[in-house]
């Protein structure tokens, strides 16, 4: 088996499992930890990018009914319905990205409760319910798609906060 391959088994036990493997296993580096981070990263853009796209089919279709009260739901979009989570998280997210080694454990930490409070939002608000169980018939997946999104980027995180 290759070293990079063990690693990267390793580092999903540790994460996903929480099992501290014995003798011989090696804990993740720093660029272990970057690897997986640019992962998690490259899959939060992607569901954010999924989600604004579901929003805007559900923007179409609430315009289309021709109702001010959808209209004007409909130019709020995800902005609106996703509060004031994802400007912070996307800032944390950044400060992670850029943070030195000896800074890591901090901004990670601070990247982990933004992830906390976004999550805590999106499983709650009754606005992303009702996205989410539109009856326009528009595949909308808030809950799923983010939630989703926002556990990897948690699980990563863990890997370097204190």
């Amino acid at each position: 088996m290759s070293e990079v391959l063990q690693i990267a088994q390793t580092a999903w036990v540790q994460r996903v499992l929480g099992v501290k493997l014995g003798d011989g296993a090696r804990t993740p580096t720093a660029g272990d930890f970057r690897r997986e981070w640019q992962q998690s990263l490259a899959a939060w853009r992607e569901a954010i990018e999924d989600v604004d796209q579901q929003m805007a089919a559900l923007g179409a279709a609430c315009r289309s009914t021709k109702d001010p009260w959808l209209v004007r739901i409909a130019e709020m979009g995800l902005p609106a319905v996703t509060g004031n989570h994802k400007t912070p998280l996307m800032a944390a997210c950044m400060d992670v990205t850029a943070a030195p080694p000896d800074k890591l454990p901090a901004a990670a930490a601070k990247a982990q409760q933004a992830v906390a409070a976004f999550a805590q939002h999106i499983a709650t608000n009754p606005q992303v319910l009702g996205c989410d169980a539109n009856p326009f018939g528009v595949k909308v997946s808030i809950r799923s798609t983010l939630g989703l999104a926002l556990k990897s980027l948690n699980d990563t995180l863990r890997l370097a906060a204190p």
